[in-house]
């Protein structure tokens, strides 16, 4: 069967692998893991997708397995029977440009802090148990050393991006978005490229690594320019935010809003 690849994100754009393996196949995507433990996501026809994705004109995932082998070879990706053709791909925009904050951004971030505070309850991080009580110790680590944070975080949770990976993800896009603190994200790169293989999934660690490089996904990026500048949208994005994946999109909120009372040296729920 033959697909056309009609776009890719710039970041992945130059798709020089060999070889690699489906990992993680989904309702509208897959996810493949190449040799170098690299991350792209195949998408069917859609108009939301991540910072790796390939978008295809496919109109369904059937026929797609786990662990199937993939081969990359003259400018097409082959999958068993599949063949996916990118010569003709055309390159999206991901890189984001840091932000001018409004003047009430105080004001736009209590709103934004009592939109997200019912929905906290679907985090496991506010669930007692062996993974909130981590995670607040990670956390109160995280405040002091971020090296040491990251030690006892990145990884914590289930899933693909487990729960501390998707909160550290929120504080690491702010810090990015409004030139803040750029010592985080230089410490997170560091500690990715060093530990990244060993201490979370390949799923979450390339995202993470896209993030604090500025490849931003649209939910993210919406909420917080909405929060920066136009205080009317807030909740239209932070409730999309919210209904991503289980949990992973409140977590991300909350990190969102960590990382802002970093800045402001508040006290940190």
């Amino acid at each position: 069967m033959n697909f056309e690849i009609t776009d890719i994100c710039e970041n992945i754009f130059d798709l020089n692998f060999e070889y690699g393996r489906v990992s993680g196949v989904f309702n509208n995507c897959f996810n493949i893991i190449t040799e170098e433990s690299k991350m792209l996501t195949i998408f069917k026809k859609t108009q939301k997708f991540s910072t790796r994705a390939l978008i295809s004109n496919m109109e369904n995932i059937n026929g797609i397995f786990d662990d199937m082998k993939v081969i990359n070879k003259d400018k097409k990706i082959f999958i068993d029977d599949f063949c996916f053709d990118y010569k003709n791909a055309r390159k999206i925009k991901t890189k984001r440009e840091i932000l001018n904050i409004s003047e009430n951004i105080d004001e736009n971030f209590l709103i934004f802090e009592d939109i997200i505070k019912p929905h906290l309850e679907k985090s496991p991080l506010f669930s007692e148990g062996i993974i909130k009580k981590k995670a607040d110790e990670g956390f109160k680590k995280l405040y002091k050393n971020y090296k040491e944070g990251f030690k006892s975080l990145i990884g914590l949770g289930i899933g693909l991006t487990p729960s501390c990976d998707d909160v550290i993800s929120g504080i690491s896009a702010y810090f990015y978005l409004c030139g803040k603190n750029y010592d985080f994200n230089f410490h997170l790169k560091d500690y990715l490229e060093k530990y990244g293989d060993k201490s979370t999934t390949f799923v979450s660690k390339n995202l993470l690594y896209d993030t604090l490089n500025g490849y931003i996904n649209d939910s993210v990026y919406n909420v917080i320019y909405s929060i920066s500048k136009n205080k009317n949208d807030i909740k239209k994005y932070t409730l999309n935010l919210i209904d991503y994946g289980h949990s992973s999109g409140v977590e991300t909120c909350l990190g969102i809003l960590k990382g802002y009372k970093m800045t402001k040296n508040k006290e940190l729920i």
